[in-house]
């Protein structure tokens, strides 16, 4: 059975895409997006949403606006003749008078409300945007699978620092609405975050593995890409990203502790092309901490148990998630990562090792010494 829009009042979204989706202008989804939700979160299905496009040329950031700007008074060729950097200047200025021109989409999402009139304050309209996202993405995912890879899911990020929001009314077949007002998404001007001089010395430390490729390069690859998909509420993929990311972590942790601990280069060559749970036993059997997954004193539990049994619920049983769910996919993967590391630096012979462990901190609380840093503790001054 399809669903229908059964009230008469809605929230209408104007969002801009980054590109051009390539459906025809006035083009409206008939089938209204709806997913439904467990029984357990009160509701049987999500508000409504319906999409109607259109495609527009749009001038964007003019080139060598930023360029010139940031390095525009550099003296880049002190040799080059007058005649020459008129020349020069002659043609930037004739790109940058250029129009230059984009096409993107344009989507107006309508979002089901059951109120008359909707509500245009904070809280209601954040609900509701979250539902269009949803649709939008939902609609991206399924053109995108079929005919065009390079669509994605988009963000709130993806989108303006502001955008328009009216309240309409079905009438008949179709929705009627008024003037707009904006939607702030986030302050146009936010200042970005700055790294300090530590945080950037870890950075070019981490740097030399991501870039070699080898080892824990992918977990590291993974680890971001999730926290991507976190950010911008895909939160199947990031707990699929969490739970990969921490099979590559031990298997490299493996290989790295078979190798210095004197594995038989056979025995350390099975298991890591064997089944994963034996990789996983027996690195915490070198590392001399509880193996069982179900120990809640081994470093596996919190991680097996919230993000690599979440994953497989999702790859092999379509279970959906949620911000939540992936968040404690995220805990449970830096919990695993960080027990690691603290055993392994228990090692006063494997605590070189740490130093390749660079991601996942924890804080203790209790002030009862807990915490763990990825850069090594500073050495215990002499007496």
């Amino acid at each position: 059975m399809v669903a229908t829009f059964t009230e008469v009042s809605a929230f209408a979204f104007v969002l801009e895409l980054p590109w051009a989706v390539g459906v025809p202008d006035d083009y409206v989804l008939n089938r209204p997006v709806a997913r439904e939700r467990p029984a357990s979160l009160g509701s049987t299905s999500s508000p409504l949403c319906r999409l109607r496009f259109r495609t527009v040329d749009v001038p964007t950031q003019l080139p060598l606006a930023a360029s010139d700007l940031a390095f525009g008074g550099f003296d880049r060729d002190a040799e080059a003749s007058e005649e020459e950097k008129i020349r020069r200047e002659e043609v930037t200025e004739g790109i940058v008078a250029k129009p230059f021109l984009e096409r993107r989409t344009v989507v107006v999402a309508y979002v089901s409300s059951d109120e008359d009139p909707p509500r245009l304050e904070s809280e209601p309209l954040s609900k509701a945007l979250t539902v269009a996202l949803g649709g939008l993405n939902a609609w991206l995912i399924s053109v995108g699978i079929l005919y065009n890879d390079r669509l994605r899911p988009i963000s709130l990020g993806d989108l303006p620092p502001a955008v328009p929001v009216m309240r309409a009314r079905l009438v008949g077949t179709e929705f009627e609405h008024g003037p707009s007002e904006l939607f702030e998404l986030r302050k146009q001007h936010e200042p970005p975050r700055m790294y300090g001089e530590q945080e950037l010395e870890r950075a070019e430390r981490i740097l030399m593995i991501v870039a070699s490729e080898e080892g824990l390069s992918t977990f590291y690859e993974l680890v971001g890409r999730a926290g991507s998909a976190r950010r911008a509420h895909r939160h199947r993929e990031a707990v699929i990203d969490y739970a990969t990311a921490g099979e590559l972590f031990i298997t490299a942790m493996l290989e790295a502790l078979g190798k210095r601990c004197g594995v038989e280069n056979t025995t350390l060559a099975n298991l890591l092309t064997g089944s994963f749970k034996d990789r996983a036993r027996h690195l915490c059997r070198l590392l001399g901490v509880p193996e069982d997954p179900g120990d809640s004193d081994s470093p596996l539990f919190y991680w097996w148990l919230h993000c690599y049994r979440q994953r497989n619920w999702i790859v092999h049983e379509g279970a959906d998630s949620m911000a939540g769910l992936s968040e404690v996919a995220r805990i449970g993967l830096v919990q695993m990562v960080v027990e690691i590391r603290e055993a392994i630096r228990a090692d006063a012979e494997l605590a070189d090792l740490a130093s390749m462990i660079l991601w996942g901190r924890r804080v203790d609380h209790t002030s009862s010494g807990g915490d763990s840093e990825p850069d090594p503790p500073p050495p215990v001054a002499a007496a």
